[in-house]
C-alpha cells in the first residue's frame, strides 16, 4: 500500500509539474500575442473566457508592442 501511495504522489508531482509548464507556455503565448497588437477582447474570445481573466493573466499595458514592417 505504501508503495501505491509513493507512486501516486510521484504521478502527482509530475502531473503539477506538467500543469505548471503547460500555463507558461500559454503565458508566453499570450505574451505574444498582446505583443503583436491583440487585445483582450480578441484573446478572450479565443479562449472563450471573459477579457478580465486575459488582463489577470497578462498586464497589457506593460507590454511593448511591437512595430512591425516599420524601418528606422
Amino acid at each position: 500500500m505504501l508503495i501505491l501511495r509513493e507512486k501516486e504522489a510521484m504521478v502527482n508531482n509530475q502531473d503539477d509539474k506538467m500543469l505548471r509548464e503547460v500555463e507558461s507556455i500559454k503565458k508566453l503565448l499570450l505574451l505574444l500575442l498582446v505583443k503583436l497588437g491583440a487585445d483582450s477582447d480578441e484573446i478572450a474570445m479565443a479562449l472563450g473566457v471573459d477579457s478580465s481573466g486575459v488582463r489577470k493573466m497578462i498586464s497589457m499595458r506593460k507590454v511593448e508592442k511591437l512595430r512591425l514592417g516599420e524601418s528606422d
